[in-house]
């Protein structure tokens, strides 16, 4: 095959170029910019143009697109006289050719996915896997085939994609409400949702998070992980050390005592639970599990620390949703009792904040933080939306704040953070710069 990607640089798109490549299959592409991740696909050997014209698309090429892509784009104009297909579709292809394994829901999918695949590589299965983030333990790639049997992938609610898989087996980390710009309603979400997992083939690799509002309430026929005794896949005794957590597993009549895990957070606890859980179903050896859960390296942008400023510590997190924030802010807040923790948030997306408003605004999403830092929404391209803005947003929250233009962030930060401060920059859009401008001047 010949397939041609207009925003090769993307990260959903860069993971499946590298794939289709390292399948056999001729690829070429095209981004509006350089950056370290075309940078890399040329060095794979996919030759990448810069500059969008008509002329990059070529008699026989299979052209793929995503819903980034404007109606006016040279090549997407260019493109309707070659076969076409979204990039949910090339996935769904790629899927088919494996047994598939998705990774659901509204939270903690990348970290998760990320972490199997790590597993499903040290246990030697072999996996093919394509991830929406980039992390050290996979050497900083998004997405590879491999000869294995298994295919590892996100899920994709955002635009109901997810539906289109017919995988052998889930995990489905958490349902919540996000994308209702997509779906419109909260109950067509949630409908979504329950559709999928009937769809999923093999119910013993069905895992599911117990304690979850609505998971907990639907009949599901599968494996139920948390922290809860009556989980049939529980970690308990859950103790933190020296930036890692410790904890047993009891699972199918066996408890597999004190299980090393290198991430901060009790999300992340269940997040490695449910990848425990799937693993050993899969075949792979305990000590093999044990072995890269301890060495796991993290997901960029999941809680990623940067460095230091003056003595204080600098992480950065993707959290734009209010359930992340208060996750990754309680997850800091255990780690680091006795410091300043100063939270910096960016609002992503005005139908987020439009959405999402009544939660945004809770004191208790905000909670573990001693000074929270907001500046101006990042739109991601959106039109404005009457109603929503920084200033109706800031009215009406809870917690005390401070605000700072985008512009002015990283200078009056500088200003503020003291030695054994900790920051934690918060959002989707450009925030996460200003950790490396604190780290790196």
């Amino acid at each position: 095959m010949k397939y041609h990607f207009i925003g090769i640089g993307g990260v959903g798109m860069s993971a499946l170029a590298r794939m289709c490549l390292e399948r056999g299959d001729e690829v070429s592409g095209s981004d509006a910019s350089m950056s370290y991740v075309t940078r890399a696909l040329e060095v794979a050997g996919i030759e990448i143009s810069y500059d969008q014209r008509k002329e990059n698309i070529r008699e026989g090429q299979i052209v793929i697109y995503s819903t980034a892509i404007k109606e006016d784009n040279p090549e997407w104009i260019a493109a309707k006289e070659n076969k076409v297909l979204h990039r949910s579709e090339l996935l769904q292809e790629l899927l088919d050719e494996k047994k598939a394994i998705l990774v659901v829901g509204a939270h903690g999918k990348t970290t998760t996915t990320t972490l199997l695949a790590h597993i499903c590589e040290t246990a030697g299965l072999c996996p093919s896997f394509v991830i929406g983030g980039f992390s050290p333990s996979l050497l900083g790639i998004n997405g590879k085939w491999r000869k294995g049997d298994y295919f590892i992938a996100e899920g994709d609610e955002s635009d109901g994609s997810f539906l289109r898989a017919s995988p052998i087996g889930a995990i489905i980390t958490n349902v919540d409400f996000d994308h209702l710009d997509y779906w419109k309603s909260e109950e067509a979400l949630l409908g979504a949702y329950q559709k999928f997992i009937k769809g999923v083939k093999r119910r013993d690799l069905l895992f599911y998070w117990k304690e979850d509002r609505f998971l907990s309430t639907w009949d599901v026929d599968g494996v139920s992980f948390g922290l809860s005794e009556n989980a049939e896949l529980r970690a308990k005794n859950v103790k933190f050390f020296e930036g890692k957590q410790f904890f047993d597993v009891d699972f199918q009549g066996v408890t597999y005592p004190n299980i090393e895990l290198n991430m901060l957070g009790r999300h992340n606890v269940l997040n490695a639970l449910a990848c425990f859980g799937m693993a050993i179903t899969l075949g792979a050896s305990v000590e093999n599990i044990r072995k890269a859960l301890a060495s796991f390296k993290g997901v960029k942008r999941r809680l990623e620390w940067r460095g230091n400023l003056r003595g204080a510590f600098i992480y950065d997190d993707y959290a734009h949703h209010p359930h992340e924030i208060e996750s990754t802010l309680a997850a800091v807040n255990e780690a680091f009792q006795d410091r300043r923790k100063i939270a910096v948030f960016q609002p992503h997306r005005y139908s987020r904040m439009k959405d999402l408003i009544d939660e945004f605004v809770k004191n208790s999403v905000w909670k573990d933080s001693d000074e929270l830092i907001v500046t101006d929404i990042y739109s991601a391209g959106e039109a404005k939306i009457e109603g929503v803005s920084i200033e109706a947003f800031l009215e009406r929250l809870e917690k005390k704040f401070t605000y700072v233009p985008r512009r002015e962030l990283t200078a009056f930060l500088q200003g503020l953070v003291l030695e054994n401060d900790i920051v934690i920059t918060l959002g989707a859009g450009d925030v996460t710069q200003v950790s490396s401008e604190l780290v790196y001047g």
